[in-house]
């Protein structure tokens, strides 16, 4: 049975904080800046949880995709 691994992303932006926040909140938006993704579609969570969870995909060569979920907060 193969192990799941994690990843982790992190990076340095140069923007207007709010601007920044407005963008990422939203993943039409943020699939357009954001070139790690070539897809993002939040999906439904619950007004008390601050987690917001999203499947992503990224086109990695043509032909080949890797997507996956992850948990923003």
């Amino acid at each position: 049975m193969a192990r799941r691994r994690a990843l982790y992303v992190e990076t340095v932006i140069q923007a207007d904080l709010d601007e920044l926040w407005q963008r990422t909140q939203d993943p039409h938006l943020h699939q357009r800046w954001d070139l790690r993704f070539t897809r993002i579609d939040y999906l439904p969570k619950a007004a008390s949880d601050p987690r917001q969870r999203f499947r992503y995909a990224v086109r990695v060569l043509p032909g080949l995709t890797v997507s996956g979920t992850g948990v923003t907060v």
